[in-house]
């Protein structure tokens, strides 16, 4: 059975508890998550409004911990399939007393009923939905569409997406959700090496994307000056690039392994 001990760790004053078995803790006392800490992200969410935040493969409960320390009264879906992270993701909320925020052990995909789950043997940071050779955990599934009430949310809404490939299938989940409202950002990673892990082409998911919404490479790190989202929302990603996207994207990491974030808004977004 894998190990669930964890470790206390100052972020740049912020306290996270992790799993101290594999290389998370690693992880998180790199350069990036001093960064993510202290990014400004968080401060232009609040400027335009956020007051819902979807939070995709929440792992320990970084991203949410730092957005319920932002935006008062912020209501908070975090979604992880891993088990032995739950209870690390409800500590490290309680620690800071914040309240409004909801934890649901699941895969977040296109369908509701059970999945298998893959656990990476190295860190919980590359877990998988399918992958053979690693532990599998008996996980349910559910599409956002059924397990978020979309009468119930409060608009903004932000999103984020992280979870090593499985990503169009989330998106394919939450359609009616996103429908629900026009004022809406998403966050998602797109690693073109893990979609492939999970059996989705990089050029079907961009297709899927541009022919709804409109899609944004995201900055690798947000700019102290920034005043406001809609200075990352200048150039969109054009059907006709697609291809050397991609190929630039796998360019960025040895091996093929490249990746960035992207930024996905509704047409009519603002």
């Amino acid at each position: 059975m894998p190990d669930t001990s964890s470790v206390l760790l100052d972020i740049g004053g912020l306290q996270l508890e992790v799993l101290d078995n594999l290389k998370d803790r690693e992880w998180y006392e790199r350069r990036e998550a001093f960064e993510e800490v202290n990014s400004v992200w968080y401060r232009l969410l609040e400027r335009i409004g956020v007051r819902t935040y979807i939070d995709v493969g929440a792992n320990c409960g970084l991203t949410s911990l730092l957005a319920l320390r932002t935006i008062a009264d912020l209501h908070v879906y975090a979604f992880e399939a891993d088990s032995r992270l739950i209870p690390l993701i409800s500590r490290n909320l309680n620690r800071y007393g914040f309240e409004g925020y909801r934890i649901t052990h699941a895969v977040v995909g296109d369908a509701d009923g059970n999945s298998s789950f893959s656990l990476n043997p190295v860190s919980t940071l590359d877990n998988r939905v399918n992958k053979e050779g690693w532990a599998q955990e008996r996980v349910p599934m559910g599409a956002l569409d059924t397990l978020i009430d979309p009468t119930a949310i409060e608009w903004p809404l932000y999103a984020k997406l992280d979870t090593q490939g499985f990503e169009l299938h989330v998106f394919k989940g939450m359609e009616n959700l996103l429908a629900a409202g026009s004022d809406w950002i998403v966050k998602t990673e797109f690693a073109p090496m893990w979609l492939e892990s999970q059996n989705t082409s990089p050029a079907e998911l961009l297709q899927y994307l541009l022919e709804r919404y409109r899609v944004y490479e995201a900055p690798n790190r947000v700019q102290f000056t920034a005043d406001g989202i809609e200075d990352y929302l200048q150039r969109p990603l054009m059907p006709e690039l697609v291809p050397t996207f991609i190929d630039h994207v796998r360019s960025l990491n040895t091996a093929g392994r490249g990746w960035v974030d992207l930024l996905v808004v509704p047409n009519c977004w603002r």
